[in-house]
């Protein structure tokens, strides 16, 4: 099984975080769920079921010790924390059997992840000097991740497109509806999105991408919640370019999601500004 594709960063998962898990039994619990998960896609039915329900359960015991240890970080664990809140977000991102359930369920799920993805920059930062002195220090820069070298093409179309979004966002006449403290957060939003894509790209390092969860404001996922038709623009986005960027099996048609989530939101007036997104998930031109 590999998470990622970077051979340094994967030696670590292969070989440290199993070490880390023997010292932390919520460690090794994350290591048998996503394990499972994985196991799962190679199964047919009903197998691959049997798979997905002995990764869920295993998830479940993990969170159960991880959670109560998150408000004390400390030397001693900061090292299963970090490696337990990457497995759990990675296993989060990869329990993709979503698109069967009502939409109000999807987004709970889309905001759920990416609070996950929000908790382990978290960890990473309050025990940042602790983690650099250990072995999971690797996993503390964003490395880089296989690109999709099929999709690459609409790569040089991504900067124009959210720089254009942020213009029609910032536009107050665009809706003339939506307050100034809204319109401020999804600008803020699609512009920290602009910001990591240019990153990421300048720096050869697709996986930064994953990280804009992290850095947006927290009221951008309130807007979400309320199903704000701007902040779904912004997601769909988002997930266009995750599909565009990103080809770890976990993450596997995680990007396609977020954009069938924001569309089935929106009406066709708003529908149109997510054209684009649409049209990138569902090219099998290059494929």
């Amino acid at each position: 099984m590999s998470l990622i594709e970077n051979e340094g960063l994967g030696s670590v998962l292969k070989t440290e975080v199993p070490k880390v898990g023997l010292r932390h039994p919520f460690v090794m619990h994350s290591i048998l769920a996503i394990s499972a998960l994985h196991l799962s896609r190679h199964c047919s039915e009903p197998r691959r079921q049997v798979y997905i329900d002995i990764g869920v359960r295993y998830h479940s015991n993990a969170l159960t010790l991880f959670i109560p240890l998150l408000s004390d970080v400390t030397l001693e664990n900061c090292d299963g924390l970090f490696a337990c809140s990457f497995l759990v977000s990675s296993f989060s991102f990869a329990l993709q059997c979503l698109d069967t359930q009502a939409p109000s369920i999807l987004m709970s799920k889309v905001i759920e992840v990416f609070k996950l993805v929000r908790g382990t920059a978290s960890i990473a930062a309050s025990a940042r000097p602790w983690i650099e002195q250990g072995d999971m220090r690797p996993i503390l820069k964003l490395t880089q991740c296989a690109q999709r070298t099929a999709l690459s093409r609409h790569v040089h179309e991504v900067h124009g497109r959210l720089e254009a979004i942020i213009n029609h966002q910032a536009d107050e006449h665009c809706p003339a509806q939506l307050s100034a403290s809204t319109r401020a957060v999804v600008v803020r939003s699609t512009g920290h999105l602009l910001e990591i894509f240019d990153f990421s790209i300048a720096s050869d390092n697709q996986a930064a991408i994953l990280a804009w969860p992290a850095i947006i404001d927290a009221e951008y996922f309130q807007l979400l919640r309320q199903i704000e038709p701007m902040s779904l623009v912004t997601l769909a986005h988002y997930g266009a370019i995750l599909h565009i960027m990103t080809s770890t099996w976990w993450m596997a048609g995680w990007g396609k999601f977020l954009v069938n989530v924001a569309a089935a939101y929106l009406n066709e007036t708003v529908r149109s500004e997510i054209t684009w997104p649409l049209g990138i998930v569902n090219d099998t031109s290059d494929t």
